[in-house]
């Protein structure tokens, strides 16, 4: 049986840095196995995977799978974590400041809301805000701040 940490172990030794594993799903569906695993770059901006680093990565773990595990069959996913990944930990907002990311967060603590900001920083576990919007030579940028625990989701936002 193939499990996530078993998988985890064998694609430490495959990647290299500054590629790193960002998720891993195994999926176990009798004998077959649907494997997900999703790489980031930490030396990238946005964190982003090039294609060739992901077939590296997958015509590796396909020999060790194939070697090891010969009794089950699988199908393997390697990819980017994505252009509007999410945000996960204190690390992302950090590595991420500058950039544009969609929050859903708690408004006075009652409140849902959604919003795209840019990340300004992050003290303590104040993250600092600007709103963003379509830039407007009439608009004055607009900041806030709020709890980092009042975050309920945060994801990186692309504007095209």
């Amino acid at each position: 049986m193939l499990d996530v940490e078993q998988f985890s172990l064998l694609v430490r030794d495959i990647i290299q840095e500054p590629v790193r594993i960002y998720q891993i799903k195994v999926k176990p569906m009798g004998k077959h196995y649907l494997i997900e695993l999703f790489l980031d770059n930490v030396e990238n901006k946005y964190g982003s995977v090039t294609i060739g680093e992901c077939e590296d990565v997958s015509r590796g773990l396909v020999k060790i799978l194939n070697e090891r595990y010969s009794d089950i069959t699988f199908t393997l996913n390697v990819s980017s974590a994505g252009a509007e990944r999410e945000l996960r930990n204190v690390e992302d907002y950090l590595r991420f400041r500058g950039l544009l990311v969609k929050l859903s967060y708690k408004d006075d603590g009652e409140l849902t809301k959604e919003g795209v900001f840019k990340i300004i920083d992050l003290v303590d576990t104040t993250l600092h805000l600007e709103v963003f919007q379509k830039r407007n030579k009439k608009m004055k940028n607009e900041q806030l701040s709020m709890n980092l625990k009042d975050v309920l989701r945060g994801n990186l936002y692309l504007d095209i």
